[in-house]
């Protein structure tokens, strides 16, 4: 398949190489915006066309090849790798006209993916979950979407990545392990969402609930989403690394000792907050993170807050 970084366990501690969400340093042209990402240190990024490019439509079904190679051109350029093409969509939608354009979009993003490299096309499986509990319409319609994709994935040499989210119909270890054993193809891939795991109200479980993704998964996760947890009354809200409750110590402290080697990718952190947010991270040992190249890296402010 086409760029495995990631994909699987490597020989010791390695180090995770750092990236960051490319829409949270906000909507712009592509090279404004590959030079904001390219003065924080970060060698990979998450990158949703459609919410971080102004050269791409809303739902993103213009982005061609074409396109993508010019854009991809650019990001090369200042030195960024797409490690994962975010295309976030509900492919269980009730209503079918809604359906039907996200998978559409989906495939459109799987289509552009080789121009950027190769990257996993990642997605939620949209509200309504836990899996078990969902409709069984819904479920029905939601797995065979996505084996259709996951197959035209594998037929390319590419791959689908699944981020399991609270709320969704793929919410917990257990709901991704289904989906995985269900599906059967290697080319369905998990992106790690810890703070993602977390039901409301218990950020503590995050570490727990992440081990037990790396029972079945290890080989299969091709990057790692970081942001912090603070829990408030009935719900737990995602804030930048340091401002929540997540003991990042010993979270890396599991991921290293899987030898997971995938890009970390920073998000809900604005450019003002990312210099305190990763020297919160260095502290708790995760010294392999690219460090920062002093003010520039909060030039921008905090303008590019994902809403």
């Amino acid at each position: 398949m086409a760029d495995q970084e990631g994909s699987g366990p490597s020989q010791g501690r390695a180090g995770f190489p750092f990236g960051l969400r490319a829409h949270d340093y906000g909507r712009a042209g592509a090279r404004d915006l590959a030079a904001r990402l390219a003065v924080t240190g970060a060698s990979h990024i998450q990158l949703a066309p459609a919410k971080a490019l102004e050269e791409v439509g809303d739902a993103a079904l213009d982005l061609g090849a074409e396109k993508a190679i010019g854009l991809a051109r650019v990001f090369g350029d200042a030195g960024i790798k797409v490690a994962i093409l975010g295309c976030y969509v509900d492919l269980a939608a009730r209503d079918p006209g809604k359906a039907a354009l996200a998978y559409r979009r989906f495939a459109a993003s799987l289509g552009a993916a080789t121009a950027f490299g190769g990257p996993p096309v990642a997605t939620e499986a949209g509200y309504g979950g836990p899996f078990r509990f969902a409709d069984a319409s819904r479920r029905l319609a939601f797995m065979k979407a996505l084996a259709r994709l996951v197959e035209s994935a594998e037929s390319a040499g590419l791959r689908v990545a699944l981020e399991a989210a609270r709320g969704h119909l793929v919410s917990t270890p257990g709901d991704m392990e289904r989906v995985l054993a269900d599906i059967g193809s290697p080319a369905l891939c998990v992106l790690l969402d810890p703070v993602n795991l977390v039901p409301d109200g218990k950020p503590a479980s995050a570490i727990a609930r992440t081990s037990r993704i790396l029972e079945f998964a290890c080989d299969r996760i091709v990057a790692i989403h970081i942001k912090d947890a603070l829990s408030l009354p009935g719900r737990v809200v995602a804030v930048p690394p340091g401002r929540g409750s997540l003991d990042f110590s010993a979270l890396f402290d599991l991921l290293a000792g899987s030898g997971i080697h995938a890009p970390v990718i920073i998000e809900d952190c604005p450019p003002s907050a990312l210099p305190t947010s990763l020297a919160v991270l260095a502290e708790a040992g995760i010294s392999r993170i690219a460090s920062l190249p002093g003010p520039a890296s909060s030039a921008y402010g905090d303008e590019g807050k994902s809403p």
